[in-house]
């Protein structure tokens, strides 16, 4: 009778802990800008910069700015969030193994919620092992069109099931490289923030309500 118990509670275990994982939780873990299938597009532009200046720095200083001003980049605002815990080891590995040769190009380049999946599924996650994840996946930044366009991914991190995943547009803007594209982010948030509000206000009221 105990080993049929022990049997049931560790295979019936992890499907509960996966159920409980919705996009009403008031908790998210945020993994940061992974750049890993995204082009930077407008050679005329992007040669300029370099491969090795956009993966050695720029990919870097971007997701730095995620932290040093989280007030402005505020995941708990624009996707009403209470508690955001943040880790971005796992993008900054990731962004170092860029496929440099093809990085930048002169073509619309899109992503499909295939690839998505297949992002989330490489993600593993050492200090938090269940939850709500969420992914800033970039498409592309795009000078011909001088738009920024990022899947924000939100997925079950114990299962990686994608419960989520919305492309963002983001205009740009700035003096220098870095800060140029930044705005993109930050408008893509905007965006996401106006194109979601009621939604994402029903969902907190609910998590209140429970």
């Amino acid at each position: 009778m105990k080993n049929l118990l022990f049997t049931f509670l560790c295979f019936f275990l992890p499907f509960l802990a996966t159920a409980q994982t919705t996009l009403d939780s008031d908790e998210v873990v945020f993994y940061g800008l992974d750049f890993s299938k995204s082009r930077m597009v407008g050679s005329f532009y992007f040669d300029d910069i370099g491969t090795k200046e956009l993966t050695g720095y720029l990919f870097e200083a971007w997701n730095d700015l995620m932290l040093i001003e989280k007030d402005k980049y505020s995941i708990s605002k624009f996707f009403y969030k209470d508690h955001v815990k943040y880790n971005f080891e796992i993008v900054r590995a990731r962004n170092k193994n860029v496929d440099e040769e093809n990085l930048i190009k002169d073509s619309t380049h899109e992503l499909d919620e295939a690839t998505i999946k297949e992002v989330v599924q490489a993600y593993e996650d050492e200090e938090n092992k269940d939850g709500l994840g969420l992914i800033f996946v970039v498409e592309s930044f795009d000078r011909i069109q001088e738009r920024g366009y990022i899947w924000a991914t939100f997925f079950d991190i114990a299962s990686k099931e994608v419960l989520l995943a919305k492309r963002m547009e983001g205009e740009v803007g700035g003096s220098s490289n870095r800060n140029f594209w930044a705005r993109s982010i930050i408008t893509g948030m905007e965006q996401w923030f106006r194109d979601n509000k009621e939604a994402q206000r029903k969902s907190k009221r609910k998590r209140k309500k429970g």
